[in-house]
């Protein structure tokens, strides 16, 4: 939704992007099917143009893990954790026992598509952040509660975890994701659920 973007860009500045979820392939749709290692290098493409993604397509253990809802994939991530961490298997688990998944309940991903979408990212200024801090408490008289993780920064902890919780979702990234999101030392992510658009694409509190 072209309209919607723009509206979020006119408030709080940068790039935003849409996300919208399917359980089957849309028909009718001339997007094209498009493959990516990592969901978060699809964001840089989808910002030129719509993209369609079969979720089981991933190759990053992240996206495949929190996407498409392999647990088998935990298995294969102990041992990242362990060479990129230095952490064990043991806090591994409990680390991924902690990760959004969407359990094979969606297919396709639409980025930037016309559909109306369930929800919408960006990955934008601390200042801009705090103005959308403001007029989250002017609107819903109280204060937003986020959880912070450095792992699957953007594909679980933004994506995932704002369409199953329909919250909003903050997130600093994680080494790939600010890598191949090409995310600046100056910006942190941050997800909006379809229930809350209206609160800030109308003329805001400040």
């Amino acid at each position: 939704m072209k309209g919607l973007r723009f509206k979020f860009q006119d408030n709080y500045h940068d790039q935003w992007i849409t996300v919208k979820f399917y359980r089957e392939k849309p028909s009718g749709v001339l997007y094209p099917i498009v493959r990516f290692n990592r969901m978060c290098e699809a964001l840089t493409r989808a910002i030129q143009s719509p993209l369609l993604i079969d979720l089981h397509t991933f190759s990053c253990l992240g996206a495949k893990y929190s996407l498409n809802g392999n647990i088998d994939t935990g298995k294969e991530v102990f041992p990242l954790f362990k060479e990129k961490r230095g952490i064990s298997e043991e806090q591994s688990l409990a680390l991924l026992e902690g990760i959004p998944q969407l359990h094979n309940s969606m297919s396709y991903m639409g980025l930037n598509v016309e559909e109306e979408p369930d929800l919408i990212l960006a990955s934008i200024r601390p200042a801009d952040m705090m103005q959308l801090l403001k007029t989250y408490q002017n609107k819903m008289a109280e204060n937003l509660h986020v959880e912070l993780s450095g792992l699957m920064g953007v594909c679980a902890q933004v994506v995932v975890k704002t369409f199953l919780t329909e919250k909003i979702s903050i997130s600093f990234g994680c080494d790939d994701s600010r890598k191949y999101a090409k995310i600046g030392r100056d910006k942190l992510i941050v997800g909006i659920p379809k229930r809350l658009f209206n609160l800030f694409i109308e003329e805001r509190n400040v």
